[in-house]
């Protein structure tokens, strides 16, 4: 404050009322997506069980996940977000069980 009681602040300035938005990236287009689900989940998810020690029943236990589900995935059946959830947090707790899921990490290549 100056002598007089009064206070030294400015207001802010105007060039930079209100604040920038932040840059949004583009929207996906058709080229532009999640990579495509792995065709050989099926043989990737045994040997993820296979490592975990389980049985393909005991694995759907863990997951919480109906045993008729976890057919289907052999079979060829995506799995939808929740699914690759569970999934991905049983993979993270067997050493190496990432690898074998996410072929980014295991070296394959395209």
């Amino acid at each position: 404050m100056d002598g007089g009681g009064r206070s030294n602040l400015q207001p802010p300035s105007v060039s930079n009322y209100p604040p920038a938005r932040p840059t949004l990236p583009p929207p996906l287009t058709e080229d532009c997506c999640c990579p495509p689900f792995p065709e050989d989940f099926g043989e990737r998810l045994e040997r993820l069980i296979q490592l975990a020690g389980l049985s393909r029943e005991e694995f759907a236990q863990r997951l919480g996940i109906d045993y008729e589900r976890v057919v289907e995935w052999f079979e060829g059946a995506e799995l939808t977000g929740g699914e690759v959830w569970h999934v991905a947090r049983l993979a993270y707790s067997v050493p190496g069980g990432m690898a074998i899921i996410i072929p980014e990490t295991s070296g394959d290549s395209e």
